[in-house]
């Protein structure tokens, strides 16, 4: 147990009682970008205790918390049901697969409610925007320092990263995440954040993409440098949104053209990417590869063994390999069922809000559009790197603001 991320636990845990409804989101914020993923207090770390005591002051104020109204609720559900019920296929051996389960659902299903609840309309969302860049300016601050120093100050909080890694003789920050890729991707996604920002507070907005590709560049990862310029050049295609069925149908037809024509599967394009040197692109395609060839193994309920994938182990346990993709990793947790809901989640957000950014050309339509964008780059980034430690409270708020989004869309235009 870290004492000051113990007292930093208790501190937002109050305000998370305290503060106004339409800003309650921020200690969950600030557990997701300055506090790690190693647990506190038994297997509860600082994001699941807030996401507890959060989901409590909903309950205690009389609202209806869980919901199944919405298409995107049941998938979340069911979802979560699916990796429930798999624990039966696992071994004891490897851990208790109830209590993991039980705390990855806390973390997936909890996160969206809280989501649900505290980000309910439009203001609300912008509100979540505009505290963003606020919490993720002094992580740039300090990932900024690492870079420099080699030492991590979220140390000081119990980082599962207490020196910084290096390649090919450059440190790449990590701050309090369990991956410099993770830490960098969290500057990347919340790109669209800060142009949503752009109308209403430019200096703002300004800051807050300073900070974001300062935490791009000091992670020195290629995932990252790649998820904005897909974030970007999709808002950057705003003008032409008209035409995004079309070009979805032709990249696709584009790529199943070269699955067919080329020597190796189209997933084998990943490792043509290498945006700072030394990145493993070849590991995230073989990993793809190894989980067609072994989908006997994993495909109904998932595996408790994945190690003979790759030529090498997962240091942390010996069991797996590195699973640097989200839809597997989902998979071998609880099989491709589970796979499936995630993937109809990010088809289903995309599909409803893609009609409401078309409309017109307000201020409404174009944060759909950045909103779209974000998930877009979410779930490309999934091929590359699992969202395994806090960064999953960035996406699962995201796709909770949908819903609401999509229903207070009449009263803002």
């Amino acid at each position: 147990m870290n004492a000051a991320a113990l007292a930093i636990t208790i501190a937002l845990v109050v305000v998370q009682f305290r503060i106004k409804k339409e800003w309650a989101f921020v200690p969950l914020l600030v557990a997701a970008v300055h506090t790690s993923h190693i647990p506190n207090i038994a297997d509860f770390t600082t994001a699941r205790i807030l996401i507890v005591a959060g989901l409590l002051r909903a309950i205690f104020s009389g609202e209806k918390v869980v919901r199944l109204d919405d298409s995107i609720d049941k998938t979340m559900v069911a979802m979560c049901c699916l990796i429930f019920t798999s624990s039966v296929a696992h071994d004891f051996q490897f851990g208790n697969p109830y209590k993991y389960r039980t705390g990855l659902i806390l973390n997936l299903l909890g996160s969206y409610y809280y989501g649900r609840y505290y980000i309910s309309d439009v203001k609300c969302f912008k509100n979540l925007c505009s505290a963003i860049p606020w919490v993720l300016i002094p992580l740039a601050v300090f990932m900024t320092f690492e870079s420099v120093s080699g030492s991590n100050p979220y140390a000081f909080v119990g980082a599962r990263l207490t020196t910084s890694i290096q390649r090919l003789g450059e440190i790449r920050a990590g701050g309090p995440f369990g991956t410099p890729i993770l830490a960098g991707t969290v500057g990347a996604v919340n790109i669209g954040v800060c142009v949503i920002l752009w109308r209403d507070n430019r200096k703002l907005a300004i800051a807050g993409l300073f900070a974001c590709f300062t935490i791009m560049v000091t992670s020195h990862s290629s995932t990252p440098l790649g998820a904005a310029f897909i974030l970007c050049a999709v808002i950057a295609v705003w003008k032409h949104r008209h035409k995004a069925a079309h070009f979805i149908w032709l990249s696709g037809f584009a790529l199943l053209v070269l699955h067919f024509i080329k020597e190796r599967p189209i997933w084998y394009l990943i490792a043509l990417v290498d945006l700072v040197g030394g990145s493993t692109g070849w590991h995230r395609s073989k990993l793809i590869d190894q989980a067609v060839a072994n989908i006997g193994d994993w495909w109904l309920a998932g595996t408790d063994y994945t190690a003979n994938w790759m030529p090498y182990k997962l240091p942390t346990n010996p069991n797996h390999c590195d699973l640097t993709n989200y839809f597997i990793h989902l998979g071998v947790i609880a099989g491709i069922p589970a796979a499936a809901c995630l993937l109809y989640i990010l088809y289903s957000a995309t599909k409803r809000a893609l009609p409401r950014a078309q409309e017109d050309s307000g201020e409404y339509n174009f944060l759909m559009w950045c909103v779209i964008a974000t998930i877009i780059t979410h779930s490309i980034t999934f091929l590359t790197i699992s969202y395994y430690d806090q960064i999953y409270i960035f996406f699962y708020l995201l796709i909770a603001s949908v819903p609401a989004l999509l229903r207070n869309s009449t009263e803002t235009r």
